[in-house]
């Protein structure tokens, strides 16, 4: 709904702000949703259990209705992209991406990185001829690095050089990564995430 028509003036909030629910034939709720990793269109995933006929209902989150509160509601065993890893990679270079979601026909792809490519590029797969959603990748010039275990502590911090991109995760709960590095006193140094 807000990726197709993502703002109208005289709404109040100024969308449609849609949920979905899934139920059973007799009407148990099994799952709810009303958005999905900080994006306002929701997405249901649900491993069903057993074979019978499912109800799915998508509304508004306030009640609201009017004509153009329109929607494309898509049901089935596709392919669907929740995150990808690392975030980016150098113009010039082919990345190696770590693909998580649902339904993907693999878990890898191998991305050729054109030096003249736009800084951020949409990864999609497809299988069985349905195209999965897109995922952003950044793509930048500096410098690139991966987070490796362990860096949990000061005394194991990774030493990495400035100017550079680092591509990690907080793996678990606790989880703390250290990096150490040098500079100058003059610089006006930004660390960005």
């Amino acid at each position: 709904a807000r990726a197709i028509r993502p703002f109208m003036a005289d709404a109040v909030p100024g969308w449609c702000d849609a949920c979905i629910s899934l139920c059973d034939a007799s009407g148990k709720e099994l799952s709810y949703v009303d958005d999905f990793h900080l994006k306002a269109d929701p997405v249901l995933i649900r491993q069903i259990s057993k074979d019978g006929e499912y109800v799915v209902t998508i509304r508004d989150i306030l009640y609201r209705g009017r004509g153009n509160f329109v929607y494309r509601l898509k049901i089935g065993a596709l392919p669907y992209i929740t995150h990808v890893f690392p975030l980016g990679a150098a113009r010039g270079s082919t990345a190696r991406i770590e693909l998580n979601g649902v339904n993907l026909p693999k878990k890898t792809l191998e991305l050729a990185i054109a030096a003249d490519s736009p800084p951020v590029q949409e990864i999609q797969v497809h299988r069985d001829g349905i195209m999965s959603n897109k995922a952003t990748f950044a793509v930048h010039d500096a410098p690139e690095v991966r987070e490796a275990e362990p860096n949990d502590s000061l005394k194991e911090a990774a030493r990495v050089s400035v100017p550079t991109l680092v591509n990690g995760r907080i793996d678990k709960p606790g989880d703390v990564d250290y990096f150490v590095f040098h500079t100058k006193a003059s610089q006006k140094l930004v660390l960005e995430v």
